[in-house]
């Protein structure tokens, strides 16, 4: 019965391996700082994205349920782009500090050259579509735009 019941926390990968349902108080966070591919096992994580070069970070495969926060800790001019690799993958809305708001309904979202650190972007996937919640701390620093 405990062993059923510790089970339920976890669930299987496309690859196979078990994804842990919550991660608890902690956060797992990844920094990153270079081209990358996200696995679904990293799901729920916060990403510390420095631009310290232009690169993209691709998401998993689509899996309801998959969840993740990118956070802006650098503000250096090179563009990064975090990209569902689908036409039209992400949609939703960046608001920015004079609170206009950037439709997002695009294959990738940008963090722009010289963004402003502490600009959050957060991804939840129902399956099918990612949708995006983006507080830009700048003004038109996060976009959707190209893969």
């Amino acid at each position: 019965m405990a062993e059923e019941k510790y089970l339920k926390q976890y669930e299987k990968s496309a690859d196979g391996n078990y994804l842990l349902r919550s991660r608890g108080i902690l956060e797992n966070t990844i920094a990153v700082a270079a081209a990358r591919t996200l696995t679904q096992e990293e799901s729920g994580s916060t990403i510390l994205v420095n631009p310290a070069s232009a690169y993209s970070i691709t998401l998993p495969a689509d899996k309801a349920g998959l969840k993740f926060k990118f956070v802006y800790v650098a503000s250096v001019a090179h563009i990064v782009k975090i990209d569902s690799a689908a036409a039209n993958g992400i949609k939703g809305m960046s608001v920015d500090v004079s609170g206009a708001g950037n439709l997002v309904d695009n294959p990738a979202v940008h963090f722009v050259a010289s963004g402003v650190i502490g600009s959050v972007v957060e991804l939840v996937c129902d399956g099918t579509t990612w949708f995006v919640t983006a507080v830009d701390s700048g003004t038109n620093k996060i976009i959707g735009g190209a893969s």
